[in-house]
């Protein structure tokens, strides 16, 4: 079984019976969605940093949210049908009467709330069909991705991502440190200046700073194009490797257009030589 999908098997666990302990944990749930977040970063091998945008999608995953709605929902449904003299059924007609009063803390108040945002009002004690309302939660999470403009990272990303899947990649690369490999330089992890300008030794340098130490230029700033294209110190590589380069012009069109495999031995070439000149 490849790493990253343990992770599903663990997913049951992580909101199994989200209507009675959702409530303990602010913002619905935010410190298991840390936790899961967490999780796929060190799967993917990439810095804990890393965009949550980004590691949600390079693995086609939905917010830990999505789901505990979804088990929350079919309790609802589960619960009006049962016969009126049912307690469990009575005592969720108390907490939402509780909630309409004045509990505004519970699962319940949050219910009415995400009913209201997806369907237009809440619709408490009547059958929906949970999976359209579902459906339209990814939509919108789907949607804050494709519209998040805070991390610029993200904006090149989502041009080797541009439908909200799990990459091609993580099936296709059968070798763990060549999916790492190929995770960093994807999220923006990769070590080029373009990335440690913004941190290394306490200093943020404007991204027009961030030069290229390999050749040295003076006008070229050390980002994923000008490592994969570009710099001249790793031509020999690249002309062991036309028939990959041949038909890419982008980042985008060489993690889209190419084999995963190839690519990960082309960066691999590519970094150790980049090691071997900074290190003299």
């Amino acid at each position: 079984m490849i790493p990253w999908q343990l992770g599903m098997q663990g997913n049951a666990a992580m909101y199994s019976n989200a209507h009675v302990w959702m409530q303990t944990f602010d913002c619905c749930g935010a410190a298991a969605e840390a936790l899961h977040r967490d999780f796929l970063r060190r799967l993917l091998g990439v810095r804990m940093s890393t965009a949550n945008h980004m590691v949600l999608a390079e693995l086609g995953r939905l917010p830990l949210q999505v789901h505990f709605w979804q088990q929350i929902l079919r309790y609802h449904h589960r619960t009006i049908a049962l016969d009126n003299v049912r307690l469990v059924k009575l005592a969720m007609v108390d907490g939402f009467a509780l909630h309409q009063t004045a509990v505004k803390d519970s699962w319940q108040h949050y219910l009415g709330d995400f009913l209201h945002g997806h369907l237009g009002q809440q619709q408490l004690f009547h059958n929906f069909d949970v999976a359209s309302v579902i459906e339209r939660a990814k939509h919108q999470h789907a949607f804050e991705y494709f519209a998040d403009v805070q991390h610029s990272s993200l904006m090149l990303y989502r041009t080797m991502q541009p439908e909200y899947k799990s990459a091609e990649y993580l099936s296709v690369v059968k070798c763990a440190s060549n999916r790492r490999l190929i995770s960093r330089f994807r999220t923006g992890c990769h070590g080029l200046r373009v990335d440690t300008g913004r941190w290394a030794d306490g200093v943020h340098l404007d991204r027009t700073d961030r030069l290229c130490l390999v050749c040295k230029s003076l006008d070229c700033v050390e980002d994923e194009q000008h490592f994969v294209f570009d710099c001249p110190a790793y031509s020999h590589i690249r002309s062991q490797h036309l028939d990959l380069l041949q038909h890419c012009c982008t980042i985008a069109d060489f993690m889209i257009l190419c084999e995963p495999n190839a690519c990960a031995g082309f960066l691999w070439e590519c970094f150790a030589c980049r090691k071997q000149i900074l290190s003299v």
